[in-house]
């Protein structure tokens, strides 16, 4: 083994696979453990072929690759302390994905006898793994929009099982009694079917489409952890779409909270402590072993920014002294800004795609349109006009009344009722285009509070993120907590810049919150570049002090009288 025993046993004691593990059970998973070298672009296993073996990564990197039709994309690059290989778990199964090698590697592999033996003398590995495999498979099939494919994906979960059956007892229950009774109804009288068999269909198909949409919600939310940051991503279709996030090198501390009903089911929020606010992993399974994979990685993201930092420091000297002439180190470039109308079939799929949202991103900023219900209420009365006209039309068609036969009464009520009706509709759509477009938007830098009439004038109020000395949110009246929604009052100098009535206040909150530490982060970055500027300049004049180029002249000429 090319690796000494002792380097290896702290190599996988940092990893919260393998961590508490006592000696002896360390030394049968090193004992199980075989080597493999592989050359930079040597690969390690392809796309297709049965999966043998799990693979650790000792050093080296190894990129992952996938094949869609005669294409194959980059997919995840993994780095020492990383699993690959989780296929050899469905024995007999065909690799998902290429992996090969970048740069010299050298990995330990179990194959799957070994494998098999180790968790059952270790059992404690099995729900560490499995969280990993179920991450894994999972990520096959969920795109994530944000995702590079440098950034490797360790965790991927919905939340625990329970809650979707939870959200069917109450449909089912009334789906049962209400068979039941139908059922009682029809062995008394079965002349009655023909009457009962239409609502009987409606009140199924309801049934069948609640299902469908608490199956689809189900799926939409995730709880996520990559190399480089930590997220709960939330999406209720057509309506809702939210990603909280941070980066990894911005937590401060991690707690689980499990309460009763989790211990006896196993699940439990894991809860994570940022500089701008908490972000909970709700109601996930497994919280202990998700909250130590967490730690893991965050201890990593932190060792390689101190080592970036350290690295860059490098440069800088080295660009001072680099044969003796000094070179500036020069800011990256940010490619200017592109203006002009995007294409039109862009727009018109955008415009659609986020049309009924309440939140929505794009390009990084993140917009808030007021809560649905506010809609509804706007167009509740000309909604209810015009089922009212709707329903008188259909019932002097089916009852015959005096007007509707007459003709020419008919065409001058029907006249009269399509005006009527053609008004009271523009009404209906003037107002769901004025809900549209009155919007909040927070970017990087700024919030913008745009209010535009259709067919009107257009006002827009921007502040500063830099500016904002207070955030504070209320939620009035039973339908606001009902339906989640509220005002987030935001000051800037002596004035209060409002958002009204959208949808989960606290949320907007941490958001701002997490932008304005964000813009910190930066800036304190930039202030850390400016210092290590500084110190250059000082090892730079000592530098030339004590080599003689810095001399002061000796016998300066006299200013002439």
């Amino acid at each position: 083994m090319p690796v000494e025993r002792s380097q290896l046993i702290s190599f996988l004691r940092e990893r919260s696979l393998f961590r508490d593990l006592e000696e002896e059970k360390l030394d049968l998973l090193i004992d199980r453990l075989e080597t493999v070298t592989k050359e930079d672009g040597a690969v390690i296993f392809k796309q297709g072929d049965e999966a043998g073996a799990l693979y650790l990564i000792y050093s080296g990197c190894v990129n992952l690759t996938r094949r869609a039709g005669n294409r194959e994309d980059a997919y995840m690059t993994l780095v020492p302390g990383d699993l690959l290989g989780y296929e050899v778990f469905g024995r007999g199964e065909e690799r998902k994905v290429t992996a090969r090698a970048s740069g010299p590697t050298l990995l330990l592999s179990l194959n799957y006898s070994s494998l098999v033996s180790l968790i059952k003398q270790i059992p404690v590995l099995y729900n560490r793994l499995k969280i990993r495999v179920d991450s894994f498979h999972l990520a096959l099939h969920v795109k994530l929009g944000w995702r590079k494919p440098d950034e490797a994906i360790y965790y991927l979960s919905r939340r625990h099982q329970f809650f979707l059956a939870r959200q069917f007892i109450g449909p089912f229950l009334f789906g049962f009694l209400a068979l039941t009774i139908f059922s009682l109804f029809i062995l008394d009288n079965a002349a009655g079917l023909g009457k009962f068999l239409a609502p009987g269909v409606i009140v199924s198909l309801v049934f069948l489409g609640y299902c469908v949409w608490e199956y689809i919600d189900w799926t939409n939310d995730y709880a996520i952890i990559t190399s480089r940051r930590v997220n709960f991503q939330e999406k209720i279709v057509f309506l809702y779409d939210s990603r909280r996030e941070a980066l990894l090198t911005a937590i401060r501390s991690v707690e689980t909270y499990v309460d009763r009903t989790g211990l006896v089911v196993g699940f439990g929020n894991v809860i994570v402590h940022t500089f701008a606010g908490d972000i909970i992993l709700e109601r996930i399974g497994y919280v202990k072993d998700v909250t130590a994979l967490l730690e893991e990685q965050r201890r990593r993201a932190l060792s390689a920014m101190a080592k970036e930092d350290i690295q860059s420091f490098k440069n800088t000297i080295h660009q001072r002294f680099e044969e003796g002439v000094r070179q500036p180190v020069n800011p990256p470039q940010v490619a200017a800004p592109q203006w002009g109308k995007p294409k039109k079939p862009v727009y018109l799929r955008t415009r659609r795609s986020n049309f009924m949202h309440m939140r929505f991103e794009e390009g990084g900023n993140v917009t808030y349109r007021t809560h649905i219900f506010i809609l509804f209420e706007k167009i509740l009365f000309p909604v209810i006009v015009l089922i009212m006209l709707g329903a008188l039309l259909i019932a002097g068609l089916a009852f015959g009344s005096s007007v509707m036969t007459n003709a020419t009464g008919r065409n001058i009520w029907l006249s009269a009722a399509g005006i009527l009706a053609t008004i009271v509709l523009g009404v209906t759509l003037y107002r769901a285009e004025d809900w549209r477009n009155d919007i909040y938007v927070i970017t990087n830098d700024q919030l913008i509070d745009r209010n535009k009439k259709p067919l009107g004038r257009e006002d827009v109020r921007t502040a500063n993120l830099a500016n904002i000395e207070a955030i504070r949110f209320e939620q009035r009246g039973l339908w606001a907590l009902l339906f989640n929604f509220g005002t987030v009052f935001v000051r800037v100098g002596l004035q209060e810049l409002p958002f009204m009535n959208i949808y989960n206040p606290s949320e907007v909150q941490r958001e701002l919150f997490r932008r304005i530490a964000e813009r910190e982060n930066k800036r304190q970055l930039e202030v850390m570049r400016v210092e290590r500027e500084h110190v250059a300049d000082w090892i730079e004049a000592y530098y030339q002090v004590v080599s003689g180029k810095d001399q002061v002249q000796e016998n300066p000429q006299k200013p002439e009288n």
